[in-house]
């Protein structure tokens, strides 16, 4: 397996190029939100816990997992054009963007499980 990574690859189709940029930058997108959770979350802790401070901080939340789904969604969408271009690409081509693919994605995927668990800590408290 690891002699069919050594081929050199060739160029990609250009929706496929343009949908990976697609895809990182959304998922860019969910992070940056996610910090900006995590920067109101570490003013609230410095400053106060207020109760007003903590509910700006939990309305935040949704807008990464509404990033992180618009992410899910560009990367089925990606992953339809990968294998449409199978007979491009060929089958390790195919395999090894859907993995990247897949990887890509989970950065989007972990933004948002971390913002959940902001969530419950704040809810508990």
């Amino acid at each position: 397996a690891h002699m069919l990574t050594l081929r050199r690859p060739g160029p990609l189709p250009e929706g496929i190029k343009e949908g990976l940029k697609e895809l990182v930058e959304a998922v860019i997108r969910t992070v940056d939100a996610y910090v900006e959770v995590v920067e109101r979350l570490t003013h609230v802790a410095k400053f106060s816990f207020r109760h007003r401070d903590i509910r700006e901080a939990l309305r935040a939340i949704p807008k990464v997992e509404e990033l992180e789904h618009e992410t899910d969604v560009i990367g089925m969408r990606l992953g339809r054009l990968v294998f449409a271009a199978e007979e491009e690409l060929g089958p390790v081509g195919v395999y090894h963007l859907s993995e990247l693919i897949k990887v890509i994605g989970e950065i989007a995927d972990s933004a948002a499980r971390a913002a959940d668990r902001l969530r419950t800590m704040l809810t508990r408290r």
